[in-house]
């Protein structure tokens, strides 16, 4: 787990003359960079970490086309990279639709709205927004007694 010691010894590797080897140290980066994109704190940073691992495999599988594991990895995280710009976009939408349930002051709806995002790694940068629907919502629709 030690992530920045190995992207210096896989990019050590790189400078070697053995193409396996340098095949095999662009295969390691690419995981290396898919793992700390699972450690990220936001979707900028999950984003860009996921898309140099696919540059790395990408490298890997110009090395050594034969490579199942490569391919299959570099298959597999861009459908998860064009997942992770389906989630984005939606993200979008549900803030845009917050914000016209908030412009006609149906702060409960805007709400409800902003809510299931927080179950998502795209709920950090709509943190801020959340929080403050949830405090005019409650002053707004105070709790029934």
């Amino acid at each position: 787990t030690n992530y920045s010691l190995a992207l210096q010894h896989f990019h050590a590797a790189l400078t070697a003359k053995d193409i396996r080897l340098q095949q095999s140290a662009y295969y390691n980066l690419g995981n290396t960079h898919f793992r700390l994109g699972q450690t990220a704190e936001d979707l900028d940073k999950l984003q860009a970490a996921w898309e140099e691992a696919i540059k790395q495999y990408q490298y890997a599988v110009t090395l050594d086309k034969a490579d199942e594991n490569a391919a299959f990895n570099l298959a597999f995280v861009e459908k998860v990279v064009a997942q992770v710009k389906l989630l984005r976009e939606l993200a979008k939408r549900a803030r845009a639709e917050a914000d016209e349930a908030t412009r006609r002051r149906n702060y409960h709806r805007a709400l409800e709205i902003m809510l299931p995002l927080q179950k998502t790694v795209a709920a950090k940068q709509f943190e801020e927004f959340t929080k403050k629907l949830k405090d005019i919502d409650d002053i707004a629709t105070p709790p029934q007694p």
